[in-house]
């Protein structure tokens, strides 16, 4: 989400955008795929397609987000609230 933000927020300098191209959101949920997959080995967590459930636990995450009006600094620049 903090990516989504930053790519979309004019306040974020191109440089900035530019180095966040290689942060993509899909490749953050992969990266975490692996270690997913050995939790689930070891029954600490649900079983199901990895890439699905992480996405659903952010998704959870930014809504609770949402909610509460959590505000967001990036850049050192308070952005509006998600």
């Amino acid at each position: 989400m903090l990516i989504h933000q930053a790519n979309v927020s004019d306040k974020i300098p191109e440089k900035a955008k530019q180095l966040l191209t290689k942060h993509s959101e899909e490749n953050s949920i992969e990266k975490l795929v692996p270690f997913f997959i050995k939790e689930q080995e070891i029954r600490e967590f649900c079983e199901g397609n990895p890439t699905r459930l992480l996405n659903c636990y952010f998704s959870v995450i930014t809504e609770v987000m949402l909610q509460e009006g959590i505000p967001v600094e990036i850049a050192g620049e308070r952005m509006s609230t998600f």
